[in-house]
């Protein structure tokens, strides 16, 4: 996951100590179509520390503040997996982090 630290914090913008956030958890696998799926690894956010720290310390400010985890993802282009993919997979993880989410 070098790619994460190319990439400016999904939530606040900012381009400093940017970490990957697994909205699944980082092992959660779900049956898609026929197969199931290592869906933790496809859905990740770059955050900066800032913003990281507030949702391990307070999920639902971090909401309120920007929104909701599956819509920040959905907004990030520069994801280099997503092109391997087809963007095939997005609507599919999308549903599962909105069911977690809810």
């Amino acid at each position: 996951m070098d790619w994460i630290h190319d990439q400016d914090c999904a939530a606040c913008g900012s381009d400093w100590g940017i970490e990957g956030q697994h909205i699944l958890g980082e092992t959660y696998a779900e049956k898609v179509g026929f197969a199931k799926t290592n869906l933790g690894h496809w859905a990740v956010l770059a955050l900066c520390h800032g913003c990281h720290q507030l949702i391990d310390d307070d999920l639902k400010l971090f909401h309120q503040q920007w929104g909701l985890q599956v819509d920040l993802w959905q907004t990030c282009t520069n994801i280099p997996y997503l092109e391997q993919t087809g963007y095939e997979i997005s609507p599919a993880i999308a549903q599962k982090i909105r069911e977690k989410q809810k």
